[in-house]
This record gives C-alpha cells, sequence and structure tokens, in this order.
C-alpha cells in the first residue's frame, strides 16, 4: 500500500544506495569521532600535551625572570616574553594550528635567551645553573611533547584520513581532526 513506490526498481535501487551511503557516512564520523576523543583525552592527561606546553611556558617565563636585568638581553627578552605569551594566548583559545606555531617560536626565542644569558660575563654561577636547568626543563618537555600518545594519535588519525575510501567521503566527515602541536 504505501510502499508501491519500492516495485519501481529503480526507485529501489537508488534509495538502497541512499540508504548505505547514509549509513557509511554515520558510521565513518562515529568512529572517527572516537579517535578525536581519544586524541582529546590524551591532550588533557596529566603528563599530556597540554600539560607540556603549560610547563614550557612557566619555564620560559623562568628563565625571562634571569634575563631581563640584564639591559644587553632586552631584544632576547622580549621575544621570549612574546612567544611564551603567544602560547599561552593559543592555548587559552585552543587552537592547535597557532599553538604548534607558537610553541616552535618558544623553543628558538628561548634557546637565543638562554644562550645570550650564559655568554654574559660575569653572570653568578647559580643563575647560570638556573638557566640552564630552565633550558634542559623546556628541551624535555619538548621532547615528552614530540613523543607524547596525544601527537601519536593526531598521527594516527592523519594517517587513517588518507585511506582513499576516506579521502573520497571527505566533504561528508564532520569531525574536527585532531592536530598535532611538536616542539
Amino acid at each position: 500500500m504505501g510502499l508501491k513506490f519500492l516495485k519501481d526498481q529503480r526507485t529501489a535501487v537508488i534509495l538502497t544506495v541512499l540508504s548505505v551511503l547514509a549509513i557509511t557516512v554515520g558510521n565513518v564520523n562515529y568512529h572517527l569521532d572516537r579517535r578525536a576523543a581519544a586524541a582529546a583525552a590524551a591532550w588533557e592527561e596529566r603528563q599530556g600535551a597540554r600539560a607540556q606546553l603549560k610547563g614550557r611556558c612557566s619555564y620560559a617565563s623562568q628563565l625571562y625572570g634571569l634575563c631581563r636585568s640584564h639591559d644587553e638581553l632586552s631584544a632576547q627578552c622580549e621575544a621570549l616574553r612574546r612567544d611564551y605569551n603567544l602560547l599561552y594566548e593559543s592555548m587559552e583559545q585552543g587552537d592547535r594550528a597557532a599553538m604548534a606555531e607558537a610553541n616552535a617560536a618558544l623553543t628558538v626565542s628561548a634557546r637565543a635567551a638562554g644562550d645570550a644569558f650564559l655568554a654574559l660575563p660575569g653572570v653568578e654561577q647559580g643563575d647560570r645553573d638556573y638557566a640552564e636547568r630552565y633550558l634542559s626543563y623546556m628541551d624535555n618537555a619538548a621532547r615528552l611533547l614530540q613523543d607524547s600518545r596525544y601527537n601519536a594519535l593526531c598521527a594516527d588519525y592523519a594517517r587513517l584520513c588518507e585511506e582513499p575510501w576516506l579521502r573520497a567521503l571527505s566533504a561528508l566527515i564532520f569531525v574536527d581532526a585532531p592536530l598535532s602541536v611538536g616542539a
């Protein structure tokens, strides 16, 4: 009665194909969303990527505190302060692309400020030790960040999305892909 339109073979085939496509797209989005959620959980872990980035900001701030009392380091101090503030702000906004950029810039400016500070004559050994410690902590946080479970999950997600059948469905995927944030 109400299903007379299914007796037309062309209509039945079209409806079947559309149904299969809708179910496939729904399943793909569901599974990709679960993978993205796993990456988001790894981001928030105690020693996860977010914690490492916060640590890098903190160590950079401490290094800035050492360097700012030397007028000859004003350019390095300004770059260091700008970069750790940009990283912190991008973390607050949740902008992973901006975080990756700011984190890379922080690596460069922290190394430049630290090297310039350590090259200064007359700096007390205790301050040198602190500067070396902060640089070492930043390097360690960068290594942990690079090797983090979060970045591994992001890489797995990206590899999965490169599958030919998923690229064909890319216009129908509505999941925000997790982005790696390396050092």
